[in-house]
Order: structure tokens, then sequence, then C-alpha cells
């Protein structure tokens, strides 16, 4: 009696975590949602900071799009989120990534073109989200790189050592910084986002670079 009652209850914890695991509260869009709520918290804590003061709904609104934009985009999200992936062996995980993320790997095709799938797949998987308003510094003269960039929407424009001549600019799809990282060398120019810094105005969002970025 005894082992058929531990039994029982072993099946029913075991199916009531299997349940959990698959049911919509874990979701993509629930990971997204429970990351927006820390956010609320944190910016109600950065009110507190100073009480006589708020956070205009402007900026407010303007500070959960940008994060959510970026968690949307943050390929390594489920990773940080689950053991689960990592339990997989590497021949399934190839697979989710060969499904998952194709139309990445066309994107960037010039990149991934004869490159062991296992490395893709790792590659992809560690990736996280950066989105800069035009205008932005990403990179400034003697900087060492620390991430690698995938440009997934925009473009950035190299200038001289001063930031104020251009010379190249590398358009959507493009990639940087994978040569100075693997080698330590500091950046010989300045690279900034395509387009006109404006502080006084919100960026709309069609008018952001959006990066996938890796450390390697």
């Amino acid at each position: 009696m005894c082992v058929e009652f531990v039994g029982l209850t072993f099946f029913s914890l075991l199916t009531g975590t299997i349940n959990v695991m698959f049911s919509g509260n874990q979701s993509f869009e629930s990971l997204i949602n429970a990351r927006m709520e820390e956010l609320d918290l944190w910016l109600l804590r950065l009110e507190n900071c100073n009480k006589e003061e708020k956070i205009p709904n402007k900026l407010y609104h303007s500070i959960k799009e940008f994060i959510q934009d970026a968690f949307v985009f943050d390929f390594n999200l489920i990773i940080e989120e689950f053991t689960f992936y990592n339990e997989l062996p590497a021949s399934i995980q190839n697979q989710i990534s060969d499904s998952l993320f194709k139309n990445f790997k066309a994107q960037f095709n010039n990149f991934f073109l004869n490159t062991d799938i296992g490395f893709q797949h790792q590659l992809i998987v560690s990736m996280f989200c950066r989105i800069y308003e035009p205008g932005k510094t990403i990179i400034t003269h003697g900087q060492k790189f620390s991430e690698m960039y995938f440009i997934s929407k925009g473009s950035v424009i190299f200038y001289d050592a001063k930031g104020v001549t251009p010379f190249l600019q590398l358009p959507e799809s493009s990639f940087f910084g994978e040569y100075q990282m693997m080698f330590d060398l500091r950046s010989n120019f300045t690279i900034k986002v395509d387009g006109k810094e404006d502080y006084t105005k919100q960026t709309a969002k069609q008018d952001r670079t959006t990066f996938l970025c890796v450390n390697i």
C-alpha cells in the first residue's frame, strides 16, 4: 500500500509538472509579460528614489517599448528561462536552431555559409538584442569590441578617428566586430547608427536600428 501511495504521489507530481511546463502560462508571451512586470516594479522603485518627481508618461511608455522590443528579438531568452534546451542532445538542438532561425540565417547567409551547423546554433541561441536611435555612437576610436554586431534592421556609418568624416556605410544584413574581437584589437574608427541624433523628440520605431549581438 505504501509503495502504491508513493507511486501515485510521484505520478501526480510528474503529470502536474508536465502540465505546468506545457501550459499557456509557460508560453513565450508569458515570459515577456513576466519580464515586463519586473520592469514595472523597477520603474516604480526608480520613481521612489525621488518622491517629488515622477517619470513622464511619454518617457515611461518609451522605456517599456524599448525593453519589450529587445526581449522579443532576444534569441537567448528562452534558453535563460528554462533548462530543457541544454538537456537535449546536440543533434536535436541543431534541428531546433535550423527550424526556428532559418530566416535569420538566410538574412546573414554571407556569414553562415559553409559554417558547421553546431557552430551556427551555439552562436544564434547566445544572441541578445540591442536597439539604437539614429546618430547613436556604438564604438569610439580606440575602444575594444566587447561583442559582435549583426545588423538586423537599419544601417551604421563608419567615421574617421575623430568621428567627423564618414567613409563607409554598412546596410541591413551586414555584420562587424568579429575580427577585432578574435584578435583583441582596438577600433581604428568610430561607428555610429545612421541618421541624426535628436534628444528633443522621441524616435519612431521604424527609424531605429536593431542589432543581434553576441560575445564570441
